[in-house]
């Protein structure tokens, strides 16, 4: 199992390494790390790769971060599912099915073949929220002040208003913890003891 675990995160690693790549050049570079989808799969790749490369009993560092990984992975694609897939035109097929439809699965399975080693807390639930609330505000701050563009058109209030910024933004983080709360749950139950 292990050499099999090693395999799987190494060869997506590459795959969604060369994804991102590709959506690199062909995207500007600004524009590229504005997308949160895009920051949290260049994390995901960098853990696939400690994963495959390094020894299995230092992998238990990476608990919670794994844990964080799958609930932004999970919740970003039924996001761009739910809410921007039929009202965005997509500019490559092919990087939105990997990003948006084949990861979560991986990642999923990941989290099932390969649970933790430690037990997971509530209180990991509201650590992980803290990213994409930094990543909120940044967006907030760069299309308010900074130069108008917004990453996604539920967070431009001038498209939905502030009070629909503010709606769907909250409606984001319940469902991010909802996520997050059965992440942990199939963590603890599935957990190498």
């Amino acid at each position: 199992m292990k050499s099999f675990l090693r395999a799987y995160h190494i060869i997506f690693a590459l795959v969604l390494a060369y994804t991102l790549g590709f959506l690199f050049i062909h995207t500007p570079v600004i524009e590229f790390f504005s997308y949160i989808s895009n920051l949290v799969e260049i994390l995901l790749v960098g853990i696939f790769l400690y994963l495959g490369l390094v020894n299995s009993e230092k992998q238990k560092d990476l608990t919670s971060l794994r844990g964080a990984v799958v609930v932004y992975i999970i919740a970003i694609s039924l996001a761009f599912i739910i809410l921007l897939e039929n009202q965005v035109s997509v500019r490559f097929s092919w990087v939105s099915f990997v990003q948006h439809r084949l990861t979560p699965i991986v990642v999923l399975l990941e989290w099932i073949l390969n649970p933790p080693t430690r037990k997971l807390k509530i209180i990991d639930t509201f650590k992980w929220l803290i990213f994409p609330t930094l990543y909120f505000i940044w967006a907030m701050i760069r299309g308010g002040f900074i130069d108008g563009w917004y990453p996604y058109r539920f967070f431009d209030p001038r498209i939905v208003g502030f009070d629909g910024v503010l709606k769907y933004f909250v409606g984001l983080l319940i469902g991010g913890w909802i996520i997050s709360l059965i992440t942990i749950f199939i963590g603890n139950k599935l957990r190498k003891k």
